[in-house]
């Protein structure tokens, strides 16, 4: 299975890191970025969506780097090619980054339809930025370090359908 949106949100998570540059002391650098994320299931569900990041870096009196606080906005589109039928939404997600954690908060993979919810990421996920490892996790988030999250994230796809 090629990566789902849940992992290219961390990707872009970290793209954000990389765009803050050198600055002055106790300064901001704020910037905003779109990134596409396409995904095929194996159910033939295909996914488009678009990640709009709104990113502000935070630096101490010296210019060095404190953390980066992200908002993620996701629109997203999942249409079954053999039918032509197409699903879309939207969620957000703010996703805070420091030397010592990465913190996952709000809604993040939130499948939901007829019935209700298939799956659910809400809540908050604190990530060890050295290896990826979960130090906290709420009850209604997704560990990224779960080793069935992605075909989780599939199944609640594809039965949309």
């Amino acid at each position: 299975m090629r990566r789902s949106s849940i992992l290219s949100m961390m990707a872009v998570a970290a793209l954000g890191l990389a765009v803050a540059g050198p600055v002055s002391a106790n300064d901001t650098e704020r910037w905003t970025d779109t990134y596409p994320v396409s995904n095929t299931f194996a159910c033939g569900v295909v996914e488009d969506t678009t990640v709009t990041l709104d990113g502000t870096a935070y630096f101490d009196g010296d210019g060095a780097w404190l953390r980066d606080v992200l908002r993620f906005t996701y629109q997203a589109s999942y249409t079954e090619i053999a039918t032509g039928t197409t699903i879309s939404y939207l969620t957000r997600q703010v996703v805070i980054v420091s030397p010592n954690d990465v913190s996952l908060m709000a809604q993040g993979a939130f499948v939901r339809a007829q019935g209700g919810a298939r799956l659910l990421d809400v809540g908050r996920l604190v990530v060890d930025p050295a290896d990826g490892s979960t130090i906290f996790k709420s009850a209604q988030s997704l560990a990224i370090d779960d080793p069935t999250v992605f075909e989780r994230y599939e199944a609640a796809i594809c039965s949309l359908f």
